[in-house]
């Protein structure tokens, strides 16, 4: 008699990276620069882990690896607008490489509005050479500015910003 068998392996990386430092957004977009210098923190792995790196707005993600990048936002904002939200997504030198995720700031109990909130994900195939990009947000709606990793009352202040990382080769 004999026996066969099939090993699988997930040969796959997650990291992420936190962040509590603060910026505000506007109605402008702009590049997102409160994960700059933080450090990676690695969550697990049954190959390694790539190197990245983030210096201002811009993540550099080592070569040889595929990459699912998925940022995740703690924000606040003031104003209370049933209408306000933060769109954001990354870009690669100014070209959209993920969908566009939103996030609504307020919900106004006696109100109707709703809004659908998509994450912003995206795949980069860093095989052949490194890659770089940033991430892109604004503000829609409302009056004054969202605050990224703002604390507000009844906000739990540990909560934090952070991008999700899965890698593979």
């Amino acid at each position: 008699m004999s026996y066969f068998s099939i090993e699988k392996k997930s040969l796959v990386s997650i990291s992420a990276i936190t962040t509590n430092t603060t910026q505000t957004i506007q109605t402008s977009e702009v590049a997102v620069t409160i994960f700059n210098g933080a450090s990676l923190t690695q969550l697990s792995s049954s190959i390694k882990y790539p190197t990245i790196t983030i210096s201002s707005n811009i993540f550099s993600l080592e070569s040889g690896w595929k990459y699912i990048i998925h940022p995740r936002f703690k924000a606040n904002n003031v104003d209370g607008a049933v209408t306000t939200y933060l769109r954001y997504y990354l870009s690669d030198g100014g070209v959209a490489i993920s969908s566009i995720g939103t996030m609504p700031i307020y919900r106004d109990t006696s109100s109707q509005t709703a809004y659908a909130q998509e994450g912003c994900m995206a795949y980069i195939d860093a095989t052949a050479s490194a890659k770089t990009f940033s991430i892109v947000a604004q503000r829609v709606g409302g009056s004054t500015g969202i605050t990224l990793n703002g604390d507000a009352a009844g906000v739990n202040a540990v909560a934090r910003s952070y991008v999700l990382i899965k890698a593979w080769r």
